[in-house]
């Protein structure tokens, strides 16, 4: 025992620690973490490398493969775009040509018979109306002429009054005759299918003249004096043109009426 504890004392020299310098076990912790981080840098360090690496040893596949993944996008997306297209037009032309196009038609053209009914009857009416205008003229005159004269003597007897006053009636008629043919016929429109006559409203103005000269008669045909004879005819035949506003005026307001829907119509 002696010989071996001379051995250890004099081969082994044993070190003096000091407690302060023993870590604690926080301290172990947090180097183990230190140390598992620096490994898991260098791991990541060394994987970037490898994909850097790769990446300069072989970019040609890598853009090919991209290139091939762009051109699978854009055709399946060109041909879902296509189908909905597609599958749109599909749906939407049938209610548009089967439900929309014939509702059109059956409004235009029953606009269009209604538009040239109404155009015609207002044509009639505006007709009528001056035939109506002239026939009342003519009666009342030619009931009231006797009191001027007679007409189988009025030549021979010179009979200038007589003259004057069926002067009156007279211009009064073919006024109305020309209204009524220029309302009868239409200006004349140049189309593919030739000439054709349309109705512009014409007899608008015989209405406005007819209107007017009856109120203007009855206001100043006392205006005129009695000398000489001639005077005096013009003056009745004034007066009783005058005293048929009555009943000229509103045939004159019906007939104005129906030339104005014959100009919207046209």
């Amino acid at each position: 025992m002696k010989q071996i504890y001379e051995d250890l004392s004099d081969d082994t020299d044993f070190d003096i620690i000091d407690l302060a310098d023993v870590p604690d076990r926080d301290t172990v912790k947090r180097r183990k973490k230190k140390s598992q981080r620096d490994v898991n840098k260098t791991n990541k360090s060394e994987e970037v490398k490898k994909k850097e690496h790769s990446s300069t040893e072989d970019p040609s596949e890598d853009s090919r493969k991209e290139r091939s993944k762009k051109a699978r996008k854009r055709t399946s997306g060109n041909s879902g775009n296509g189908s909905s297209k597609a599958s749109g037009k599909k749906r939407s032309t049938p209610s548009a040509s089967i439900i929309t196009t014939p509702v059109k038609k059956t409004v235009q053209t029953g606009a269009k018979i209604t538009g040239k009914l109404l155009q015609t009857g207002a044509r009639g009416v505006t007709l009528l109306m001056i035939a109506i205008i002239a026939f009342n003229i003519f009666k009342n005159f030619w009931s009231c002429y006797p009191v001027y004269g007679s007409l189988a003597t009025a030549v021979n007897a010179k009979n200038y009054t007589l003259g004057a006053f069926l002067g009156v009636a007279a211009f009064l008629l073919i006024m109305e005759i020309i209204f009524f043919l220029w309302a009868l016929t239409g200006p004349c429109a140049y189309g593919d299918r030739g000439t054709k006559r349309v109705d512009t409203g014409r007899g608008l103005f015989s209405f406005l003249f007819i209107g007017i000269t009856v109120v203007a008669a009855g206001m100043f045909w006392n205006l005129i004096p009695s000398s000489p004879s001639p005077l005096t005819g013009l003056a009745g035949g004034l007066q009783l043109y005058g005293s048929l506003k009555g009943i000229l005026l509103p045939l004159c307001g019906i007939g104005l009426v129906s030339c104005i829907i014959r100009k919207i119509f046209s």
